[in-house]
């Protein structure tokens, strides 16, 4: 396809055009009914979230939509770590990796926004953007990355490119890809550790939580049992896994 530069959006199918869709998670759009009547995309090349409605319904603050619209839901295009109220005057900065926890009290995206080094969430009742972790409280800094446990704007990632939700545990692990190692939030205190990796970049096969090695970890999914997390490890070429309970890691 040909690269789209629109960031409103509002056509259907491939009468819209997209810029640069690094990833997307199926869900609902919150309405008090939980159905699975949304495909969100992380929209990185115009900074964004959008919506691919798969039914007709309504998003937040928005008409009644028909199915097959595609629009943006969060983000005004400007490439910034800016949190809102109003998600079209909030900012993103190459949002990459996209989760969903549409139950309460939680009821949001989880956004891990690659280029602000931050994690952010986006309500699904309101699309009000906050922050999670990482980055700093200037929304035009997007040199606020390091390696840092922490709480809130204390902690520190680099270039995140994946999420995925724990509902099992009520955590988020990232991806924090630059580091090269696996992180895991607590959402209700902001609490941000490292879960799995040294920082070094060889490849240590078979090992606990604290002895794994990563190379720019790209992407994770959790099991539906919640007891495996998967990874891909990119620049290893490998497919790894998790074990929540024994806090083992293994190559698949």
């Amino acid at each position: 396809g040909i690269q789209g530069t629109d960031k409103e959006g509002g056509a259907k199918g491939e009468q819209q055009p997209i810029s640069s869709p690094w990833d997307v998670v199926f869900g609902t759009s919150g309405s008090e009914v939980q159905r699975g009547d949304i495909l969100w995309i992380a929209m990185a090349g115009t900074h964004q979230i959008w919506a691919l409605l798969l039914d007709s319904g309504k998003l937040p603050k928005k008409n009644e939509l028909t199915k097959g619209t595609c629009l943006r839901f969060a983000g005004s295009g400007n490439e910034e770590n800016r949190n809102n109220a109003y998600p079209h005057k909030a900012g993103f900065a190459q949002p990459s990796g996209l989760s969903l926890a549409s139950e309460d009290p939680w009821s949001c995206l989880f956004v891990a926004d690659s280029e602000s080094s931050t994690v952010r969430t986006v309500s699904l009742k309101d699309g009000a953007v906050k922050h999670l972790v990482g980055g700093e409280r200037d929304p035009m800094n997007l040199f606020a990355f390091g390696d840092v446990d922490g709480v809130g704007i204390n902690a520190k990632l680099q270039h995140p490119l994946g999420v995925t939700w724990d509902k099992k545990r009520n955590l988020l692990y990232v991806a924090d890809s630059y580091n090269h190692k696996i992180k895991v939030v607590d959402p209700k205190t902001k609490n941000c550790t490292t879960l799995a990796g040294t920082g070094d970049t060889n490849n240590v096969t078979s090992s606990s939580f604290t002895e794994s090695t990563f190379n720019e970890p790209g992407g994770l999914c959790i099991g539906e049992n919640g007891e495996l997390l998967y990874v891909a490890d990119t620049n290893n070429h490998q497919i790894k896994v998790m074990d929540l309970e024994t806090k083992m890691v293994s190559v698949i």
